[in-house]
């Protein structure tokens, strides 16, 4: 019976295809997520990850996936890699294979790294940068990778901030990171294989506004009177990720209030025109003249 994996590793790599003998992929980091591994386990593929145990004996063979990069398909001579290969805590190792022969084997580190954030996290972040730190305790000698994500909701959701870094901080640009009350940064570390992580203090990081757009009019758009006018907008939160919906209004400088909705289809007066759509507190205008 398949065991019931939880956390995975993402393999992201490359073969070189004119030796079939050249693999190069980042150091693993480790992540809890749903996968259908029985899916995974029934793709046929010539290149597999054999998890071992301390014996060098095979615990389980995991098909990868292999092709070339999208943006010249058939030319390159490099195969993107890609694969989940779940964590078992009987793993001592792992072996890449391609069409039966061996590209790489990685042994698990006996030490493992230790993390802790440094900085000392306000209860509010104002400032629109910041530095970020951490130190690490490890007594191996493989070298370490760091990578950062962030909160804005307590840890139902996190994003990424920047890439990964050999570095022990991180210039953080908080006007880049959507806000909340429940905001929170974690660090996690990986030496190839060993994962660790850390989590900072909570803070609260002011909302972003609304992102709004008006698709239609367009501006300086000149439009012929008595014909009704279709108004189009859109709003983003960049808060919470999500379109909003709801709360639309629009107003004419020549008009006032037009009416509500994503959509609107109403006339304008002859004349120059100040549109402005309101979601909220947040608010887009162009200028359009009728004619």
């Amino acid at each position: 019976m398949m065991p019931d994996y939880q956390q995975f590793f993402t393999l992201i790599g490359q073969l070189d295809t004119e030796t079939e003998l050249e693999l190069s992929y980042m150091p693993l980091f480790r992540k809890k997520r749903r996968v259908n591994f029985e899916k995974i386990m029934a793709t046929e593929s010539d290149m597999h990850a054999v998890l071992l145990d301390r014996e060098g004996e095979p615990v389980l063979r995991v098909p990868l996936s292999y092709g070339y990069y999208c943006t010249d398909p058939g030319r390159l001579s490099k195969l993107a890699v890609r694969g989940y290969i779940p964590f078992d805590e009987r793993t001592q190792g792992i072996r890449y294979e391609y069409k039966g022969k061996l590209l790489d084997e990685l042994r698990v580190p006996e030490s493992r790294p230790e993390l802790t954030i440094t900085t000392k996290i306000p209860e509010r972040i104002t400032d629109e940068r910041f530095l970020l730190e951490w130190k690490t305790s490890y007594d191996g000698d493989a070298p370490l990778q760091y990578k950062v994500l962030y909160t804005n909701n307590g840890g139902e959701t996190w994003q990424r901030v920047g890439n990964r870094t050999e570095k022990n901080r991180m210039q953080i640009e908080v006007t880049e990171l959507a806000g909340g009350d429940d905001c929170l940064f974690l660090v996690q570390v990986t030496d190839g294989y060993n994962n660790a992580e850390a989590e900072s203090d909570k803070t609260k990081i002011d909302r972003k506004p609304h992102e709004v757009t008006i698709l239609s009019p367009v501006e300086g758009e000149s439009l012929s009177t008595g014909r009704s006018v279709l108004f189009n907008g859109q709003a983003y939160n960049p808060n919470t990720r999500e379109e909003i919906t709801e709360g639309f209004t629009w107003l004419s400088s020549a008009d006032g209030e037009l009416g509500e909705g994503a959509l609107l289809q109403t006339r304008l007066s002859e004349g120059p025109h100040t549109i402005t759509l309101q979601v909220g507190k947040s608010t887009s205008s162009i200028r359009v003249q009728v004619e």
